[in-house]
């Protein structure tokens, strides 16, 4: 039982830092827009 326990948890790992990537990614975007109008 232990075995199939500590299968996920090295995954898990990986995905987190992929997912802050993307967050400063957004805002970049949001920028470009906001000149526009003005």
């Amino acid at each position: 039982c232990a075995a199939p326990t500590a299968t996920p948890t090295p995954p898990t790992t990986t995905g987190s830092p992929t997912t802050s990537t993307a967050t400063p990614a957004g805002p970049s975007t949001s920028t470009t827009p906001t000149s526009g109008p003005p």
